[in-house]
């Protein structure tokens, strides 16, 4: 498990129909579909369990949503994650 805590701002599972994170690793670009119940409930964190597949990879990534209209939020800053 690895959380991770938003700096500023926060994001509300309940106020978002989808959220997304855009992770870089390898030389390549993915985006990742993630489930609003990741993020805790004072929408200050979210929790991502990564499989072993990454481990001894550094993965960058920030995240992005979108309202339930439909809008899509900012991306947050990027993150530098090492995975064990």
């Amino acid at each position: 498990n690895l959380k991770l805590n938003f700096v500023s701002g926060t994001l509300y599972a309940s106020q978002l129909s989808q959220l997304w994170t855009e992770v870089t690793y390898d030389g390549k670009t993915e985006y990742w579909k993630l489930h609003p119940s990741m993020l805790t409930t004072d929408g200050k964190s979210i929790v991502m369990i990564f499989s072993d597949t990454f481990a001894g990879k550094t993965l960058r990534i920030r995240f992005y949503a979108f309202d339930l209209y439909g809008k899509q939020t900012q991306f947050t800053n990027y993150i530098d994650i090492y995975v064990r």
